[in-house]
């Protein structure tokens, strides 16, 4: 039994009545609850809520701890039986709202203290039963391809779509949290003598092509970086010149490399958690026009429709006027035949 001295011991009752756990992995999640403070233990308490995690991460930095680490929390689906899990504040809105810097320091000290407890490698893990860390929606869902040890779905969800904790978020874990995590516990990967166009080289044996899931996924963290290239997985002077920023930028030196093999499985996960994407502004202009565009067609239609109305009453109050006319000019036709008869 361990609890993070740091946190508030509020046990849910499935403390008493879960599975034992192991943990070997340590997931971040995000509540998505309402704007303002949130009482997490009540809504998992609920009788017809099935899921719950070991902790929950305020705004203001406070943790709650409600199952012991030793206890399994219903939080990843398959990955129920490895990992830990902690839910973090997001005032509803996880796709714009970074972790606080409270909650990026608590994090910290959690991710050691996982680490020191349980022994779980401070590392992103290269599969899903990998020890390791990660979030959420790293092995997203992925209709009618068999990509995670023969699910369709993603094995730590049910949900289609699934983003937890949130881009902005999962950013901040990568280039925040997890290397000072490392820091404090000494795990920092080590500096590699290896220089860029040895690598490129490298690369190229390993792949027996051009291309490869190295530099592909290369592309990518240099994308969250304020980059801006194609994810190609090409090495192009825009790739090299990026790259050569970047490394001078953290004092000329690149880190120790993964293996290939580590690479493929780090870029499934980057493709699996929805962080491929295209960086181009123009995309999302062109969305922002359509979208006024498509908004002014519907006013516009709108104002068509009630027109239509409008019209169609001016129609059928015609048709009740010229059925009176009708009716009056009927009625002196008959006083006129009844005159002339009655003359005769």
């Amino acid at each position: 039994m361990a609890r993070f001295p740091l946190a508030e011991w509020v046990p849910l009752p499935e403390n008493a009545t879960q599975k034992f756990l192991k943990p070997t992995q340590f997931i971040v999640h995000t509540a998505v609850d309402h704007p303002g403070p949130t009482n997490l233990w009540r809504f998992f308490a609920r009788t017809d809520v099935t899921v719950e995690s070991h902790w929950w991460l305020r705004m203001d930095g406070r943790l709650e701890q409600f199952i012991d680490t030793d206890v399994q929390a219903h939080a990843n689906l398959y990955g129920n039986s490895r990992a830990l899990s902690v839910e973090t504040e997001d005032e509803g809105d996880p796709a714009h709202t970074p972790w606080t810097p409270a909650q990026v320091d608590a994090l910290v000290k959690l991710l050691v203290f996982v680490h020191k407890e349980h022994g779980i490698p401070l590392e992103i893990m290269p599969n899903w039963q990998a020890p390791g860390v990660g979030w959420h929606s790293m092995w997203g869902f992925k209709d009618g391809v068999n990509l995670t040890g023969g699910y369709l779905q993603s094995p730590w969800t049910n949900s289609r779509g699934k983003t937890c904790p949130g881009k902005l978020r999962i950013q901040q874990f990568i280039n925040e949290v997890l290397p000072r995590a490392q820091a404090i516990v000494g795990d920092r990967p080590e500096e590699s003598d290896v220089e860029l166009q040895d690598w490129y080289q490298l690369v190229a044996e390993a792949t027996g092509s051009k291309y490869s899931p190295a530099v592909e996924l290369w592309q990518n963290l240099l994308n969250l970086q304020g980059q801006d290239l194609a994810t190609d997985g090409l090495v192009g002077p825009k790739t090299e010149a990026a790259h050569e920023r970047y490394t001078a930028a953290n004092s000329g030196r690149t880190t120790a490399r993964p293996t290939e093999g580590q690479w493929r499985s780090l870029l499934q996960a980057l493709r699996r958690a929805n962080l491929v994407y295209d960086l181009d502004v123009t995309k999302d202009l062109q969305l922002a026009d359509l979208r006024k565009q498509l908004e002014a067609e519907i006013e516009e239609g709108n104002q068509l429709a009630l027109e239509v109305v409008q019209l169609t009453k001016q129609l059928a109050n015609a048709k009740n006027v010229s059925g009176n006319r009708l009716k009056m000019l009927e009625t002196a036709r008959r006083r006129i035949r009844k005159a002339r008869r009655a003359l005769k």
